[in-house]
């Protein structure tokens, strides 16, 4: 049998281990300095120092807690006059006296973007999500993707149409006691219809399961 032996440093690397060092440095430190088993000045020093950053700590994690509640109550209200918006503009349109310009002047107006598919190509996205290869994508403003794939080397003989921003590729390994490469490239699509530019491609690595 070996026995390997690795150095672990004093200092620790995560926030809850650091804290409860530097909590029980500062409880226990003071009757050792009284027993004259360690030196005063610098043991007082360092004791202060340890508080000051056990306090900023503290005073991080409530402002990241404050954050986190002002982020959730910042979305809320946002949903809200998200809402108030569409029901105002729907007033506004129905006077007579409000037009297009006005509309467009208090950035309520719906614009209509006219882009070039030309150098459009997806950007691909995967990893394993519940032992299969998970792909997301940027869907809008196209109607999906058409996707290929390859397992391994060999041609690309797989292709699907997805019609949602993301896809669960739960094919059948060829081998389940193997390790399985899979690729993947895809084309926008408009209408059923291929559109733009070939996808960089991906791959996962699938670790056997048997």
């Amino acid at each position: 049998m070996v026995v390997l032996r690795t150095k672990k440093d004093f200092i620790e690397k995560t926030e809850e281990a650091y804290n409860s060092k530097s909590r029980n440095f500062i409880e226990k430190a003071p009757s050792l300095v009284e027993a004259g088993k360690l030196p005063k000045e610098e043991t007082e020093t360092l004791i202060s120092e340890l508080k000051v950053q056990l306090n900023l700590c503290d005073q991080k994690n409530q402002a990241k807690l404050l954050a986190h509640n002002k982020r959730e109550e910042q979305v809320d209200q946002k949903q809200i006059v998200t809402k108030s918006l569409r029901t105002y503009k729907k007033v506004l349109e129905e006077k007579e006296n409000v037009g297009t310009e006005i509309l467009r002047d208090l950035g309520l107006l719906n614009e209509v973007i006219t882009e070039d598919t030309i150098g459009k190509c997806p950007i691909l996205k995967v990893r394993i999500k519940g032992g299969f290869p998970y792909i997301t994508f940027r869907k809008s403003p196209f109607h999906g993707i058409k996707l290929y794939s390859r397992v391994n080397t060999g041609p690309f003989d797989f292709e699907t149409t997805i019609f949602k921003s993301n896809y669960e590729d739960t094919r059948k390994r060829k081998d389940p006691k193997g390790v399985e490469v899979r690729e993947y490239y895809a084309y926008y699509i408009i209408d059923g219809k291929k559109v733009g530019r070939k996808s960089q491609s991906v791959r996962i690595i699938l670790d056997p399961i048997e």
